[in-house]
């Protein structure tokens, strides 16, 4: 399981321990997302949410350990579509409503921006897996250190080998990552 974002933010040193329930207190009163709350709080600045998640710091977050990674998904989507989409399945959820029955492809996206990406991973999915797979996808923002991590520990795939890849073979956001670290990875 992933870990909440209060305890993601206690760990950037953005807040502290002690500051969680008056945010959750606070996003609750003001409808509005953990980290808006902080940042509404002025616990820290909106600059350093931004830097921390990008520009698609509005999209829900999904914090990726790679021990817990679903085995269900993956080989759901090709490694090449992982890299070139920057995308990840992080699993099926089954939801009900009216006593309907949907189930729900959760994908993680390093740019949930760009609707491209999701269109390429949603493809791969239901060609491997079926049209009928399933019925909707839900799309959460992944960080690059967390998505590497992924792919070394889940996929065998290091730092190393994705560099000597050719840069249009991988995602905008993913190659500028890795352009703008100088040292490998840390893919513990």
């Amino acid at each position: 399981m992933g870990k909440l974002i209060g305890s993601f933010l206690v760990e950037k040193g953005l807040i502290s321990e002690e500051q969680i329930p008056l945010i959750l207190k606070f996003a609750e009163d003001h409808q509005l997302r953990f980290g808006e709350a902080a940042a509404e709080l002025k616990l820290f600045p909106i600059e350093k949410l931004i830097a921390l998640f990008g520009p698609n710091y509005k999209h829900d977050f999904f914090n990726i350990d790679s021990h817990y990674f679903p085995v269900a998904t993956k080989d759901a989507i090709p490694v090449d579509v992982a890299l070139k989409s920057g995308a990840l399945l992080l699993g099926f959820k089954t939801e009900f409503k009216f006593f309907k029955k949907k189930k729900v492809l959760n994908v993680g996206l390093l740019n949930p921006s760009n609707p491209q990406n999701l269109s390429h991973v949603i493809q791969a999915a239901q060609a491997k897996l079926g049209a009928d797979a399933f019925d909707q996808t839900k799309v959460f923002l992944i960080l690059a250190d967390q998505f590497l991590d992924v792919l070394h520990n889940v996929y065998g795939m290091d730092v190393k080998q994705i560099r000597s890849l050719n840069q249009q073979n991988l995602n905008e956001t993913l190659a500028m990552y890795l352009e703008s670290f100088s040292k490998p990875v840390s893919t513990h």
